[in-house]
């Protein structure tokens, strides 16, 4: 009968170490799936990204096909989102754009369904221009609303009909200090000369200026 030799002590403990070391391997592998698997299912959540219906609207990536979904949102603010919504996973920014699910995508203008893209876009502009100029502590809309609306949900609040809020203005963070003299600049320092004198003087209709004549003042057509 053949000998069959015994493994030593040194060889059980090798392999021993390798099935915990392939062990850990599988755990964090299975860790990572999770995780990434975590932010995939955030981007396609209907308060994150909505989807489209049309036949058209689809996109392909690697022989697979997809209908399209539309982020509602700024990759940025959206990351500050699911930072918030899980304290306990840190995420840095470049990695949660990369687990992004190739068919959530950002809508052009063709794509828009709302009149956001002739219309409200403008105030998203006026509040990235001020907070450029440190002017105001936060790019967004939706966090400058939240400062003066005491529910952003109650239509009152944002229809500017409650009693509470009603009266709330955006302040700035400092005087602008600029050396422009064009109409926004000319009317932010005639504007309460004119309400004292509409004030005091109800019955004034026509008013005169008298100025040293540069065409970008006063003169200026876009003023008048």
């Amino acid at each position: 009968m053949p000998k069959v030799p015994l493994a030593s002590p040194e060889g059980d403990g090798s392999q021993q170490e390798g099935i915990h070391t392939l062990s850990q391997e599988r755990n964090v592998s299975a860790l990572e799936e999770a995780f990434k698997s975590n932010v995939r299912d955030f981007y396609t959540r209907d308060d994150v990204s909505r989807v489209t219906t049309r036949k058209t609207q689809t996109i392909t990536q690697a022989k697979v096909r997809m209908q399209k979904r539309f982020l509602v949102d700024t990759l940025k603010n959206l990351h500050k989102k699911y930072l918030a919504e899980n304290p306990r996973k840190s995420v840095s920014y470049s990695l949660f754009c990369r687990l992004r699910p190739f068919w959530v995508v950002h809508p052009t203008l063709s794509d828009r369904e709302t009149c956001l893209c002739k219309m409200h876009e403008n105030l998203d502009f006026v509040a990235q221009k001020l907070f450029s100029m440190k002017l105001l502590n936060a790019p967004e809309p939706e966090t400058l609303m939240a400062e003066i609306c005491c529910d952003q949900t109650n239509k009152e609040c944002m229809y500017n009909d409650c009693g509470n809020c009603k009266e709330k203005e955006f302040t700035l963070l400092r005087e602008y200090e600029g050396s422009t003299q064009g109409p926004p600049a000319i009317w932010e320092h005639l504007s309460p000369i004119l309400s004292y004198v509409k004030n005091v003087f109800p019955a004034v209709t026509v008013v005169h200026f008298l100025s040293d004549g540069p065409c970008t003042q006063y003169r200026q057509k876009g003023t008048f």
